[in-house]
């Protein structure tokens, strides 16, 4: 099964249902995931940081919560997808005791905001504490498996089913 590993920054979006999506290293970062499970579409944002980029910076499409959103909503459709199913993952308190900047919990209202604009809410969320976390979606499935130092393995999808 062939992997995209995204890196800080970084997204990318994947009809191919033989490909997985993963991102490493969810301290206070947050990984938006769309996905389409009718269609077998993934795409995946690991967002930085939450305040928008200067104007002049080209850097990496998902740094800022700003513009990643949109970003990785139109890698979504360009792939194809049709049906956006939005999951949060990460956004945690990484240093413990140093709350002062919060930058997960920013992070993750940035980007309910940057969703809420587009008439999008998330459909699941593994987010803050104060733990790391890695991801991984099967584009083929659609399932979504959170991996955590101390905190295990959890399949989103496996939980939302089991909560309906």
């Amino acid at each position: 099964m062939p992997r995209l590993t995204l890196g800080l920054g970084d997204l990318a979006a994947s009809g191919r249902s033989e490909d997985a999506l993963v991102t490493t290293g969810l301290g206070s970062c947050v990984a938006v995931v769309v996905r389409d499970r009718v269609y077998a579409i993934a795409a995946l944002a690991h967002v930085v940081v939450p305040g928008a980029p200067p104007p002049n910076d080209a850097g990496r499409p998902a740094w800022y919560a700003e513009r990643a959103v949109p970003g990785v909503l139109q890698a979504f459709r360009d792939v194809g997808g049709e049906r956006p199913e939005v999951l949060l993952v990460g956004g945690a308190t990484a240093v413990q005791g140093l709350t002062s900047f919060d930058i997960g919990r920013r992070n993750l209202l940035a980007i309910r905001r940057e969703l809420w604009r587009r008439g999008l809410v998330a459909v699941a969320e593994e987010v803050e504490g104060e733990w790391s976390r890695s991801l991984s979606i099967l584009v083929a499935t659609g399932d979504v498996e959170v991996r955590s130092p101390g905190q295990g393995t959890i399949n989103i999808r496996r939980a939302e089913q089991e909560r309906s």
